[in-house]
């Protein structure tokens, strides 16, 4: 990674982490009590692009924290749901943008949004073998083949020397 893209991760994290607190300091303000205002937290985080445990992580909590506030509060869980569609509108927004001038981007929207007419194909063709059986035991010998060699390369290169016996 270049000195620039290390410096521009750092400055998006500086970004993040400014979000973060800005809304922590709103929480606050709004008088939430600590579960609460590290909820808020976590929200902040998921719709800036972090995965759940990582959120987590930054707060100073552990994933199953999280796991457990989801399934006993359903407001949190569908507002972790909002986080995510967030962060994935952004993402698309952005990638529309791009594709105005880059055709890469371009091409990765038609691929993904008409995938049966810009899609790559993959045409996958299944022979019918008229004895299926006897490959399947053909393979089966084939690897006990193998592990009866691997039995013989270990038991020639055990020595049967006793434990704490030396060659000089």
């Amino acid at each position: 990674m270049s000195k620039i893209d290390k410096l521009k991760k750092l400055k998006k994290q500086g970004e993040i982490l400014e979000v973060v607190q800005a809304k922590t300091e709103q929480a606050i303000s709004q008088g939430l009590s600590g579960v609460e205002l590290r909820k808020e937290q976590v929200l902040s985080l998921i719709a800036e692009g972090n995965r759940e445990g990582q959120a987590a992580t930054i707060v100073g909590l552990n994933i199953d924290t999280i796991s457990r506030w989801k399934r006993e509060d359903s407001k949190f869980a569908i507002e972790v749901e909002q986080a995510k569609l967030a962060w994935r509108s952004r993402l698309v927004r952005t990638v529309i943008i791009a594709a105005e001038t880059d055709w890469k981007a371009a091409k990765f929207l038609l691929e993904t949004q008409f995938r049966d007419e810009f899609g790559q194909q993959q045409k996958l063709e299944i022979e019918q073998i008229e004895k299926p059986k006897s490959i399947v035991i053909d393979m089966i010998d084939q690897i006990r083949g193998t592990e009866i060699e691997t039995q013989k390369e270990t038991a020639s290169t055990t020595t049967s020397q006793p434990l704490g016996h030396q060659d000089e």
